[in-house]
């Protein structure tokens, strides 16, 4: 990913491509925030309710383990 091979990347291992992406939103949303000076506070949607953490878990987890399943499918490259 870091060479800029993304098709290689979504045959090896596609749930890198969305991991990534989200890590740069979310990267370049706080660094926006702390060069304008404004305190970014959690919304509506960033808040987990009692119980959705545990489904949040269940959906990465399922998630991961269909990736490396893919991944095994195709052998490990």
């Amino acid at each position: 990913m870091a060479e800029g091979d993304w098709a290689l990347v979504m045959q090896n291992c596609p749930l890198a491509l969305p991991v990534y992406f989200t890590i740069v939103v979310v990267f370049v949303w706080n660094m926006t925030g702390l060069l304008l000076g404004v305190k970014i506070q959690r919304g509506r949607y960033l808040r987990l309710k009692p119980g959705q953490g545990r489904w949040a878990v269940t959906l990465f987890s399922a998630l991961f383990i269909l990736n490396w399943i893919f991944r095994l499918g195709f052998g490990l490259r």
